[in-house]
């Protein structure tokens, strides 16, 4: 699929569902950087990738009213539902974020997009995500800080294994229109999910440095025995530029 057609059906998807994504509320972790930006507030510019309808954004705002704050989200239909006017609103998404090549921030969130990145295979998807994350670091300022909250899935023996069935299960349903008998699934929802041990490699190898990092594990459901999941769950990292490793 060319690139720009798998870019409208990735907004496509998003807007379909903008009453589904649009339907977040602020949760304790979304604190855990908040309280990490209020420490080490050696500027006022935040980026929130995959915004949505604004809940971190919002939520931003009112905790350090002095943030000038861009939200970027592939969904026009998401966007407007966030009414600050003082937050920049910008239909963009990864790994062409259509912003200036020159603005650079402070703060960078993203929220549970990178598995939304996902090509015709797993290391497409991989491929994928590694561009979208050098994109994140040339908007990213020296001194800045990029903020990602992922979900992870480890299985038994061979950690990736269920992502990878997952995955090439969702694109089979895809291509032949099958909606399989759980809550969770979308129609032409696709994702690729990885291992704490994957992000961490590749954030590593796009030059970035890990300042700190959280995870916050799911409970353990039907659902997680169904995937042969050994864990899963959420995790956070704060990482900045490998030439600068100051915290």
């Amino acid at each position: 699929m060319p690139r720009e057609e798998a870019e409208s059906v990735d907004t496509d998807f998003f807007d379909r569902n903008a009453v589904r994504y649009g339907d977040v509320r602020p949760w304790f972790y979304d604190f855990y950087f908040i309280e990490f930006m209020k420490k080490n507030l050696i500027g006022h510019t935040l980026l929130d990738v995959g915004a949505g309808s604004g809940t971190f954004a919002s939520l931003v705002k009112k905790c350090i009213p002095d943030m000038r704050v861009t939200a970027v989200d592939p969904s026009a239909r998401l966007l407007s539902q966030l009414n600050d006017r003082s937050i920049r609103k910008v239909v963009g998404k990864l790994p062409d974020l259509s912003l200036n090549p020159a603005d650079t921030f402070l703060f960078i969130h993203v929220k549970e997009v990178l598995h939304h990145l996902v090509g015709k295979t797993v290391n497409e998807s991989r491929d994928t995500v590694t561009r979208s994350l050098l994109a994140l670091k040339d908007h990213l300022n020296d001194s800045g800080f990029l903020m990602i909250h992922e979900l992870y899935w480890e299985t038994y023996i061979v950690p990736s294994v269920s992502r990878t069935l997952t995955f090439y299960l969702l694109s089979i349903c895809t291509k032949l229109h099958i909606r399989l008998p759980y809550r969770e699934h979308l129609e032409r929802l696709l994702v690729c999910f990885y291992t704490t041990s994957e992000l961490e490699n590749m954030l590593k190898d796009c030059g970035f440095v890990i300042v700190r990092s959280k995870q916050y594990p799911f409970s353990d459901t039907t659902f997680k025995r169904v995937l042969l999941l050994r864990r899963w769950g959420r995790m956070l990292y704060i990482v900045r530029k490998e030439n600068n490793k100051q915290t």
